[in-house]
């Protein structure tokens, strides 16, 4: 099932190369020189195969290098994405509308002058899309839960999700999160999955662990796996990397906090793809857990909210969808999940589902946002 998944996601990616290929060729009016068609198609094998040489440079060329092949591959994906859907446009007007008096009478418009177009309105996109995901917002929750027996009213939660420590979140995008969560103050801080998105000896490079060490948090700093852990290396040394940075890593485990809630963390939902095991049920995960204190649960994919429903979670903390990342793609997030941002009421639990600190591929945000989450949880008693 792994392997067809990424022939499928290699052949998408190859024929969008071709059919992209093709129309510039069309376009740039190539058809009679041979060397200006090697040089061109050469450019594009180039351009199509540098995400994937990138990542498999990693570790064992330097950074620098691995990071070129990475950047550029990454970029040219958001091109190739936003590209193939301006031509795509652009084929659907020819074969609507391409025969009408304006474009009769304006040949180029169709030939020459739109595809141009095209390109400059991408180009653009792109431009806008880097600034924007480098704009961080801090988006604010007041949120409301029953409590019995805790000693606490309120605790202010700082929750980042999917920062993708690696190539575009490193030894200068790093320091200044970590000064954004100190100056919001937190009691407690979450970072529900895909903390890490590359192979594990780049960020000891960078010494990124060291970073988050400097998180400060009363009641601690904790973190689940996410989809992206399980591609970076092997369970102990993700878990040695975590104790570096002073990050209680829950496999579906818990803790409680004395006094006052317990915080839940499940282990990623795609683990079965991985390992061949599954993650444990959530109702034998909390089997010990008192019903009477609040029960905060971190979950890398808001999925299966039921389950958190049944086995009497409070608050639910997810992110894992970026939101799409890239619009229309957020069309996609908002039907394979049933919240895929923002907050959600579902009977007696809550769900905050975050788009997301860093990026995946393209460090491009069109649509979403990069963002750091303030919850204000509030324990009101039972009337």
């Amino acid at each position: 099932m792994q392997y067809l998944f990424l022939i499928s996601v290699l052949s998408i990616l190859a024929l969008s190369n071709y059919y992209v290929g093709q129309r510039g060729q069309q376009f740039l009016f190539l058809w009679s020189n041979p060397r200006s068609l090697m040089i061109y198609w050469g450019i594009l094998v180039f351009l199509a195969s540098a995400y994937i040489l990138g990542r498999i440079l990693e570790g064992r060329v330097p950074s620098l290098v691995s990071s070129f092949f990475f950047g550029l591959g990454s970029y040219w994906l958001a091109f190739l994405f936003y590209l193939v859907l301006f031509l795509w446009g652009m084929d659907l007007l020819r074969l609507t509308v391409g025969k009408t008096a304006f474009f009769q009478q304006s040949p180029l418009a169709l030939g020459f002058i739109m595809p141009r177009l095209a390109v400059i309105a991408v180009l653009a996109l792109v431009v806008f899309g880097t600034w924007n995901a480098w704009n961080t917002a801090v988006v604010h929750y007041n949120i409301h839960v029953p409590n019995q027996t805790t000693n606490l009213k309120e605790i202010n939660i700082v929750m980042v999700s999917d920062l993708h420590l690696g190539t575009f979140i490193n030894n200068w995008r790093l320091p200044p999160l970590v000064e954004h969560i100190n100056r919001l103050k937190p009691d407690i801080v979450f970072l529900p999955g895909d903390v890490i998105d590359v192979r594990l000896d780049a960020l000891e490079e960078e010494q990124l662990a060291a970073y988050l060490r400097r998180i400060e948090s009363p009641y601690g700093v904790y973190a689940v796996l996410g989809n992206h852990e399980y591609l970076s290396g092997t369970a102990e040394d993700i878990q040695a990397f975590h104790q570096k940075a002073g990050v209680k890593l829950l496999q579906d485990s818990w803790v409680e906090i004395p006094g006052g809630f317990y915080i839940v963390g499940r282990d990623e939902y795609s683990r079965k793809r991985w390992l061949n095991s599954p993650r444990r049920e959530l109702e034998e995960v909390m089997h010990d857990i008192d019903h009477h204190l609040p029960i905060i649960l971190l979950d890398h994919q808001p999925v299966n909210l039921y389950e958190s429903l049944a086995a009497g979670v409070d608050l639910q903390v997810s992110g894992h969808s970026h939101r799409g990342q890239l619009k229309p793609l957020n069309l996609i997030t908002a039907a394979i999940f049933e919240i895929d941002h923002g907050h959600l009421v579902k009977e007696d639990l809550q769900i905050i589902v975050s788009s997301g600190y860093g990026v995946w591929g393209p460090p491009i945000r069109i649509g979403s946002q990069s963002e750091i989450v303030s919850i204000n949880l509030q324990f009101t008693p039972f009337e």
